[in-house]
């Protein structure tokens, strides 16, 4: 979500001054571009303004905001930006799905259906944000980073170092599921200022997005007739840290929900939990985060689409396709199957090179395949790519006997205004049809195949161990 914004300091003056001096008790306004709006608007929507040093990334100062009116005023050079209202919000310590919600006088949650959102919240300058005040004569400059809804920085101590506030790093506390927004962090921002209609103005406009893409893995048969797939999963996937907006990256990970402390610990049981086999017959696959053939149920068994080359697949052959050749639980006729739809990822450049290796080569995702007749074949596909916050991609994996074709296409996903997977929440839908798309790239890397023994790193090779039970 793009949002332009503009930063005000709030000062009560009745004429223009030349210069001003700030003071530690400065509530910061600010005022958000709402094309076509008038007077006042229950803007059902929380915001946090974040105030970081700008060489550290510490924070110095947070405040929350909700709901705006427009300032007609006379002289108001800005028509049709209105000001937020400085709201008391929901704290939560960690990745809660309530953090930012707005509160009442009484600090009681606001759902955000609630019909009476705006007029219940608890609006008042204490909430807003305040900056330090820099010595005389002197120009400090600071990073504002912005959250939708207000969720607030924490402070974390790396790993080896002392706990003491010296030795802090503040981060957002994010997970691969959560569903809010945050800007770049707007670097080198002076507190000078204009004065002008008896506020202080600065130009600023941050652009609000979440910092997740979402990637659908579809399969189909490649230089085979038929193929029978057993499992598709997701492999060393960040699934918890903290985001630095100062360098749009993140410390202090997790990946697939593995604390560390249980050398048992299995993903796809314990983190990876809903399976998107079907349940009925007749009903697709694809609404979960793991596909895992439960036992006693049958694999599934695709066939290669009349017409489609056996010896070569080009990569805007999927797009042939249709909904009618999706796999349905009960049905061995169909060309295609959905395995996993959806499945977020913190957004990063994974393919980001560092002379002629991956920076990130540690933390990049990866696909698992289990086929084959008796699906002891695995297939491990690295996915290093620069996947975009909040776009939606979609994995092609084309499998036939000594290989593995992948081709990965692009696409935005749609906006939600309280960034939740809530569908009657939607504000601006952006319409995905087929034939709009773009491949970003032609193939994926991937080792040579070779047959190995058991071993469960060995990335892109076939491997002949059975399965493990779900």
């Amino acid at each position: 979500m793009a949002a332009s914004l503009l930063l005000a300091v709030s000062c009560a003056k009745s004429g223009i001054p030349s210069s001003e001096e700030f003071t530690g008790d400065t509530p910061w306004q600010f005022a958000l571009t709402r094309s076509g709006e008038s007077v006042h608007t229950d803007a059902v929507a929380t915001y946090r303004a974040s105030l970081l040093h700008n060489g550290t990334g510490r924070l110095m100062s947070d405040g929350s905001y909700s709901g705006y009116y427009t300032d007609n005023a006379p002289g108001w050079p800005y028509p049709g930006k209105g000001w937020l209202y400085p709201c008391r919000t929901f704290d939560a310590p960690g990745d809660d799905p309530d953090d930012g919600l707005a509160l009442d006088s009484s600090g009681n949650k606001i759902p955000w259906d609630d019909a009476t959102w705006f007029d219940r919240t608890d609006k008042d300058s204490q909430y807003a944000l305040r900056g330090p005040v820099p010595p005389s004569n002197q120009t400090y400059y600071y990073s504002l980073v912005f959250t939708s809804p207000a969720v607030r920085m924490e402070h974390f101590v790396p790993e080896g170092e002392e706990d003491i506030p010296a030795n802090y790093r503040y981060g957002f506390p994010i997970t691969r599921n959560s569903a809010w927004a945050v800007s770049p962090a707007i670097k080198d921002l002076s507190l000078n200022a204009t004065y002008l209609n008896n506020q202080y103005i600065y130009p600023i406009t941050p652009v609000l997005m979440e910092q997740r893409s979402k990637l659908t893995v579809k399969i189909a048969c490649g230089a085979l007739s038929e193929a029978n797939i057993h499992q598709v999963y997701f492999d060393n996937v960040i699934s918890s840290a903290y985001y630095m907006p100062m360098t749009g990256t993140y410390e202090e990970w997790k990946f697939d929900g593995d604390d560390g402390t249980d050398p048992s610990y299995d993903p796809l049981s314990g983190y990876y939990t809903t399976n998107a086999y079907p349940t009925a017959s007749g009903a697709p696959a694809g609404a979960g985060d793991k596909f895992v053939t439960p036992a006693g149920e049958p694999h599934v068994h695709l066939v290669r689409k009349a017409g489609q080359s056996p010896d070569f697949i080009t990569d805007d052959t999927w797009s042939t396709f249709t909904a009618e050749d999706e796999w349905v639980k009960g049905n061995d006729s169909k060309y295609l199957l959905t395995a996993v739809r959806d499945f977020p990822i913190l957004s990063m450049d994974y393919g980001e090179m560092v002379g002629d290796t991956y920076r990130y080569e540690p933390y990049i995702p990866k696909v698992v395949i289990w086929s084959g007749a008796a699906g002891d074949i695995k297939t491990t596909i690295r996915l290093p790519f620069h996947f975009e916050p909040m776009k939606a991609y979609t994995l092609f994996l084309y499998v036939s006997n000594v290989y593995v074709h992948a081709v990965l296409t692009v696409a935005d996903w749609t906006i939600h205004r309280h960034w939740t997977d809530d569908a009657s929440e939607d504000t601006e839908v952006v319409d995905v049809v087929l034939g709009t798309f773009k491949t970003v790239r032609s193939s994926l890397d991937k080792s040579d195949w070779t047959l190995v023994p058991v071993n469960p790193d060995a990335d892109g090779l076939i491997e002949n161990p059975a399965p493990s039970e779900p």
